[in-house]
């Protein structure tokens, strides 16, 4: 009897949910699209505190994209000095331009790919709550939450990683302050703690979507590790 009881109590729960979806589906799109940026908020205030770096939110993360472009632009006339035989400064400041701009790439591109996602997710939402109606069907139910719950998880190690990566930035930019030299070894040393940056930061970025499955118990949703198989 209480089984019974409570099969025809989640039917009509599932029922009523599917029918009466669109007054309150606004407000879930709206929180659940919101709950990573509000903590992120928070974690890029924590993190910003304990480094001393100017970013106070996540709208400040293109302004650290700009930060990294404009320091690679600086360094290419330090690397390469228009002369014809200069060949070795000239792939050196390619190299540098390539890997700046396929950290840049990657980072808005795990971005707009989680929130695609999430939203795409949602707004099938009536579809996997009809799922939970029978047993052998409540799998895709579950997945439905745990899927939400990972790209969630995703915004905000991403949000919250490059909050720390401003700060990299920022280090490495000072590092290079000075001439570069005109010998290899001199190039290759002011440039190299930025090719470690971007280099660091694409890889843990292409880590992000394992970490989030981890930490919600299903496998990596690949926002930025797909970009990596194509790659």
């Amino acid at each position: 009897p209480l089984e019974a009881a409570w099969r025809l109590g989640r039917a009509m729960f599932i029922y009523w949910m599917v029918t009466n979806w669109a007054p309150f589906s606004e407000t879930i799109y709206t929180l659940v699209q919101s709950i990573p940026e509000v903590l992120a908020n928070r974690i890029v205030q924590t993190i910003s505190s304990t480094t001393g770096t100017q970013v106070s939110s996540v709208d400040a993360v293109p302004a650290m994209f700009d930060a990294l472009y404009e320091a690679t632009l600086r360094v290419v006339p330090e690397l390469y000095t228009s002369v014809l035989t200069d060949f070795f400064g000239a792939l050196l400041a390619i190299i540098i331009i390539i890997f700046t701009l396929l950290f840049i790439g990657v980072a808005v591109a795990a971005i707009i790919a989680a929130k695609v996602l999430l939203f795409i997710i949602l707004a099938l939402g009536p579809v996997w709550i009809i799922m939970a109606l029978f047993n052998y069907s409540f799998k895709f139910t579950e997945g439905f939450f745990t899927v939400t719950a990972n790209l969630v998880v995703q915004q905000l190690l991403i949000y919250g990683f490059l909050g720390f990566y401003y700060y990299m930035v920022q280090l490495s930019v000072s590092a290079m302050e000075g001439g570069a030299g005109t010998d290899i070894t001199g190039k290759l040393s002011h440039v190299m703690p930025l090719m470690l940056v971007t280099l660091v930061g694409f890889y843990v970025l292409l880590q992000i979507p394992i970490i989030a499955g981890i930490l919600t118990g299903s496998g990596p949703i690949g926002t930025a590790g797909a970009i990596s198989g194509m790659l």
